[in-house]
């Protein structure tokens, strides 16, 4: 197993929505929105790689003092709870000027390109030679956003940064399976500045372990084929449809969304609707899935599909039981299979697992009809005759506790 590596400077991005919420710039791969660890870029991203390509040689100076973190701050105004807001706040007092901004803009725009800007310009540590760190405080799926972000616009470069979480989103499970969630962390309060200031050296002084990214290629007789990454999770059937059904009800009445836990009871309200409903009970009829190119047969009455990178799933549901032993950066995805709402509330409650398939660095699923499809809480509906292809695309170091 990889030792892990300490490294000394920080970048923060503490970009703060919840899981699912997509800016206009999200991956979602069947409306033709390719992610920006794409093979093709599109849009404000590809821009965002070419405005850099000036600025790829650090300078000489750092722009932070030698007492201060070196951290650039990003918030997110559709915070759900509004504490990454209030983080931010706090490190306007301790930070240099322009070092915390806002995402949107007053024009709407989510573009990172000056906090790309600087981690390509900022000098390397002295001691490591590493590039800054970045922090993202929020949920999953905003973890997931900001790594494509970076890595994709700062590849000429050939960065490597070590990035953090802060937990500020709705299931945190990226956070829950490297340990942030776990005493004495999960106490941890950014109140004051001062504590602000403290939570960014604890992840300054923390060392680094390698969590696998992987790569999903997705084909289809309705559309051309779109590839999008993701760290965590990715599921379909009966958990990606409440997923989708969730991310639907706060797009229509966002002022009802706004705190963590009234976002977990409407998580439970719709899945209770769709238990009632019966939905996704033909999917083991309706896919095929191959692990390293053997079929595996679906249990009978399984009602969604789950790849697994990380040990925690839907705020804190422990999928797979068959081994404790599962790693985040061993190149291998478990594979398993639940029954629905009842089974993932046993799982929950601890008295349940799920159905384990096995492991693999290669899976393939194809449909025959429509199911909800999500990675890394970022929901969408896939068209039947499609492929679904998952293979592994590297690893991305995280700070995680001593």
């Amino acid at each position: 197993m990889t030792r892990p590596v300490r490294t000394a400077s920080v970048l923060v991005l503490p970009v703060a929505w919840p899981p699912t919420h997509r800016c206009s710039r999200r991956r979602h791969p069947e409306k033709g929105c390719a992610s920006p660890g794409a093979t093709q870029q599109t849009g404000s991203t590809a821009s965002e790689a070419l405005q850099l390509q000036g600025a790829l040689q650090p300078q000489q100076v750092s722009l932070f003092h030698a007492d201060q973190p070196r951290a650039l701050v990003i918030v997110s105004r559709d915070s759900g709870s509004r504490r990454a807001v209030e983080f931010a706040n706090h490190l306007r007092q301790a930070l240099p000027a322009g070092a915390v901004c806002q995402v949107p803009d007053a024009q709407g725009s989510w573009s990172l390109t000056p906090l790309l800007q600087l981690l390509a310009s900022e000098p390397r540590c002295t001691r490591t030679g590493e590039p800054p760190r970045i922090l993202v405080a929020g949920g999953d799926g905003t973890v997931s956003w900001a790594v494509d972000q970076v890595w994709n616009a700062v590849a000429e470069a050939q960065l490597s940064p070590v990035f953090g979480v802060l937990p500020y989103g709705t299931g945190n499970d990226l956070a829950r399976a490297l340990g942030w969630l776990r005493p004495p962390h999960s106490g941890s309060s950014a109140s004051t500045p001062a504590e602000a200031v403290a939570l960014l050296r604890v992840i300054e002084q923390a060392p680094a372990a390698p969590v696998d990214r992987w790569q999903l290629r997705v084909s289809s007789l309705h559309t051309a084929p779109r590839i999008m990454r993701w760290s965590n999770y990715l599921s379909i059937g009966f958990d990606a449809g409440v997923a989708l059904a969730f991310d639907a009800a706060r797009r229509s009445s966002p002022s009802m969304f706004t705190t963590r836990a009234g976002n977990k009871a409407a998580y439970g309200f719709l899945g209770a609707r769709d238990l009632a409903t019966g939905s996704c009970n033909g999917l083991a009829r309706s896919i095929s899935v191959q692990c390293d190119g053997r079929a595996v047969i679906l249990p009978p009455g399984t009602r969604g599909l789950l790849l697994l990178n990380i040990s925690s799933f839907m705020g804190g549901v422990t999928p797979w039981r068959a081994d404790r032993d599962s790693r985040h950066g061993d190149g291998l995805l478990e594979v398993v299979a639940h029954r629905g709402a009842l089974h993932l509330a046993a799982m929950q409650l601890g008295l349940d697992g799920g159905i384990p398939l096995g492991r693999a660095q290669h899976v393939t699923i194809s449909t025959t009809a429509d199911f909800p499809v999500q990675a890394d809480g970022e929901p969408w509906m896939q068209a039947a005759a499609s492929v679904l292809e998952v293979t592994h695309a590297g690893v991305t170091r995280f700070a995680v506790p001593e």
